[in-house]
């Protein structure tokens, strides 16, 4: 579901990578008034979630509910916590306005998807027909997440008003007008279960904990909403950074990390940094992408999940062959990643022979097929050597006596050297291939 306007995002990156996450979202969701600070980019777009999602080079995406200038602190630890508190909330019908704009970026609506909030609808239902005088609400705060001893007991405040027509409710620190606009007493209803995920640094880090602003924001959320705090599943989350830069407050977006591929089994590199290093190459579509030195062969499968290219890893994945080939195999359209050992030697001398002269290497399609059947020769030629070491009077696949280590090592040497010259012939066109 698309919001009505466009919206207030920004998203966490890793050190040095704000460029690719600024050009990113320029140029996947037309982004506009995108800036960047260490760690974050901040941006303004009307994407919907299937398009936001597929940000590749951010860690984290959050909905932006308000980007502050630092806080000035007083000395008094007590009114410190208050005015962070103050500062961080705010005007409600800012928090009301994210929280809508929250609800349509998942695709369902609130009340299809808060268990909390049908269970209090049936027993609104079961009230009407029997009218009884309601208690009071309480909302315990769980506090096992932030170390402390006792939980937090927190009454929601609530007046209430029935003149045998309609029931108004009023609640501390909220004006009569916004009440109308947006009312409040529908998110009391929904009953919205939280968790405040709180991050300080500079100044603010040197006099409070994370865990001690978290817990302020929490209790004013409480008192403000009628929310109700749960640290081990909350229908919302709530992040809040604390600095000598700036405060910023946000809702995530997604549930896991965008750097979190669910086609990668094991990363052997980030996934963002192998996708901005995938993105320097520049790849066009339909091309072909060699990295002679693919370990998991995470820089492949960004590459073959964000460009439609025919992409080969060479020798260095066989030998993790099994975190590779699980990998592989999760890629969209997996067909298009292949392992081979050894198949990047020759271009990768052939690279550096060419980058030290100041040249530019190029190996046109159709030169592969020679390369690939010359190495599956000499590979059954080695597996034949293999097999033959197991007789008796060798002993085994490796060792054995020392003429037959000195034999095979000079075999596999010279077959080894055969393919790169053979190879290096072809792709010179000394030799003809097919």
């Amino acid at each position: 579901m698309v919001p009505a306007a466009p919206a207030r995002y920004f998203c966490t990156s890793g050190k040095g990578m704000e460029h690719f996450v600024a050009q990113e979202v320029k140029n996947k969701l037309a982004a506009e008034k995108v800036e960047h600070v260490s760690g974050k980019v901040f941006f303004t777009t009307n994407s919907d979630l299937c398009k936001l999602q597929n940000l590749k080079s951010a860690e984290r995406l959050f909905l932006l509910l308000k980007k502050l200038p630092p806080l000035s602190l007083p000395e008094n630890k007590g009114r410190g916590l208050y005015k962070i508190k103050q500062y961080v909330i705010g005007d409600p019908c800012c928090w009301l306005d994210a929280l809508s704009v929250w609800q349509n970026l998942q695709g369902k609506g609130f009340k299809e998807e808060n268990p909390l909030f049908l269970k209090r609808n049936a027993e609104h239902a079961q009230t009407s027909l029997a009218p009884k005088k309601r208690k009071e609400d309480t909302t315990y705060v769980e506090a096992e997440d932030y170390h402390l001893e006792n939980q937090i007991v927190s009454p929601l405040l609530v007046g209430r008003e029935d003149d045998g027509k309609n029931n108004k409710q009023t609640f501390p620190g909220v004006p009569a007008q916004n009440q109308k606009e947006k009312p409040i007493a529908d998110v009391k209803e929904h009953y919205i279960s939280f968790r405040v995920s709180c991050r300080c640094s500079g100044t603010v880090a040197k006099r409070f904990t994370a865990q001690e602003v978290g817990r302020i924001v929490g209790i004013g959320l409480i008192k403000e909403f009628g929310w109700k705090a749960d640290l081990r599943n909350p229908y919302l989350e709530i992040f809040v950074h604390l600095n000598d830069s700036y405060c910023v407050v946000g809702f995530p977006v997604l549930r896991h990390p965008l750097a979190s591929r669910e086609y990668i089994q094991r990363p052997g590199l980030r996934s963002t940094v192998a996708w901005a290093m995938a993105s320097l190459a520049e790849i066009n579509s339909g091309a072909f992408v060699l990295d002679p030195m693919c370990g998991f062969g995470t820089i492949l499968m960004e590459a073959a999940k964000e460009w439609p290219v025919n992409t080969f890893a060479s020798k260095v994945a066989a030998t993790q062959d099994q975190y590779a080939d699980a990998s592989i195999g999760n890629v969209t359209g997996s067909n298009a990643v292949n392992v081979f050992l050894g198949i990047g030697v020759a271009w990768s001398i052939a690279a550096i022979y060419h980058a030290a002269h100041g040249e530019e290497f190029n190996v046109h399609p159709g030169t592969l097929a020679f390369s690939v059947t010359l190495f599956t020769i000499f590979a059954f030629i080695n597996v034949g050597v293999l097999l033959y070491r197991r007789r008796p009077e060798i002993g085994g696949e490796l060792g054995g006596p020392r003429t037959a280590k000195l034999l095979t090592t000079a075999l596999f040497t010279l077959l080894w050297l055969l393919y790169i010259l053979f190879s290096s012939l072809e792709a010179y066109c000394h030799i003809k291939g097919f």
